[in-house]
């Protein structure tokens, strides 16, 4: 009938995804610079004095929850990952931001949830390599969400072989349009009511 095929077409758009919007180096080396994926990353495989970014999987549904270095990963929640990644030729410091279009909720900065993250979360065709010491390292780096803007991540970190690397996880967002299709649905299936009772 009609009015099935119609509500699994309005239901089926999922959430819409959070992108890398912007970034800056404001000491250090390079510049920032937004990637597209597939890439290959974590064992000097860009030897770049850029700060760099990429989007991976969006509006992905966490069904267990997840502790990560920063914040963490709520069941039931739907989620977007980005990639970003400092990995200079030579030892370099490098501080600077990275804004998404959505919140950050986690961080993973360690070997462990980097590599544990990799296959449900990385992007599709890229190739992530998991040496030791591809996390960041306490002593050197620092990474933080923005005190004042939660879509902003903080940087501070010396980059020496294989590179640093995080894992940046923003909360997807429900497009507008999904709930006026469900309102659309909703008059609809009443408007057929109403005809059936008439007849």
């Amino acid at each position: 009938m009609f009015l099935p095929a119609v509500a699994a077409t309005l239901l089926l758009g999922g959430a819409a995804s959070a992108a890398v919007v912007d970034g800056s180096v404001t000491s250090g080396s390079g510049v920032f610079t937004k990637i597209a994926a597939p890439v290959e990353v974590g064992n000097n495989n860009h030897n770049s004095p850029d700060l760099l970014a990429f989007d991976e999987m969006q509006g992905v549904l966490v069904t267990s929850a997840m502790a990560l270095e920063i914040g963490g990963l709520t069941a039931g929640t739907r989620v977007d990952s980005h990639f970003v990644f400092f990995d200079a030729l030579t030892k370099s410091t490098q501080t600077g931001w990275v804004s998404f279009s959505g919140t950050i909720v986690g961080v993973a900065t360690s070997d462990a949830s980097l590599n544990a993250t990799d296959a449900m979360f990385g992007a599709a065709g890229t190739i992530y390599n998991t040496p030791t010491y591809r996390g960041l390292e306490s002593k050197t780096d620092k990474a933080a969400i923005d005190a004042v803007d939660g879509s902003i991540l903080t940087l501070d970190w010396a980059s020496l072989s294989p590179g640093d690397y995080v894992r940046v996880f923003t909360l997807a967002s429900i497009p507008v349009p999904a709930a006026g299709s469900l309102m659309l649905l909703g008059l609809g299936a009443a408007g057929i009511a109403f005809r059936r009772k008439k007849s």
